[in-house]
């Protein structure tokens, strides 16, 4: 299947993502990387340790689409924010007694992320959009995405799962419109950001 699906895409000159994240069969990242289908990491999650210890540039895969989060995940704003353990507390699908020690934990997560950002922000600040898309632009992965949520600054994720009426899943709108937001500072400034890195 994946030999077909490569010969689809060459045909097509087109390039396959395998979202090779959450729980996964052991092998499957192996298999795609065999096959040359990229992988996803997500830099939210590419940390060790606790206080967490990200991952350097350097260290991701040459083979994979580098990116901050994904629909399913708190945009940059929101995971800096707590803002998903907030509404999942108030949901009531996680208890309030253990929100504590998440939002203590998140908190220590952001702190760790500043300090991966610092070498590369440029005088950018660290919450800043710009400063997590310039520590994405330096990494070896071959290709690197960034969501228009984060750029424009939106608290709200598109998806959250394990929810359905509790949630606007994929419903919410964004805030500005296709020339408002290709004439946005942040985008532009992001474009700098990834070109002057080579990309």
């Amino acid at each position: 299947m994946l030999a077909v699906a490569r010969m689809e895409a060459a045909r097509a000159g087109a390039v396959i993502v395998g979202e090779d994240l959450g729980v996964i069969p052991d092998g499957l990242q192996h298999a795609l990387k065999d096959s040359g289908i990229l992988g996803c990491r997500l830099m939210c999650f590419e940390h060790t340790g606790d206080p967490p210890w990200y991952k350097a540039p350097q260290e991701y895969d040459e083979g994979v689409i580098a990116s901050f989060s994904s629909h399913d995940l708190p945009t940059w704003k929101g995971w800096r924010e707590g803002r998903e353990i907030a509404l999942r507390r108030d949901m009531g699908i996680i208890p309030a007694e253990h929100t504590e020690g998440m939002f203590g934990f998140r908190g220590r997560e952001v702190e760790g992320m500043d300090g991966a950002t610092a070498p590369y922000r440029n005088g950018y600040a660290p919450e800043s959009p710009e400063a997590m898309a310039a520590l994405l632009a330096e990494t070896a992965s071959c290709m690197v995405a960034l969501q228009v949520e984060d750029m424009l600054e939106m608290e709200s994720q598109p998806n959250m799962p394990g929810t359905v009426w509790e949630y606007p899943n994929w419903r919410q709108r964004l805030p500005a419109g296709v020339d408002e937001i290709a004439a946005s500072p942040v985008l532009a400034n992001a474009a700098r950001i990834m070109k002057r890195a080579g990309r």
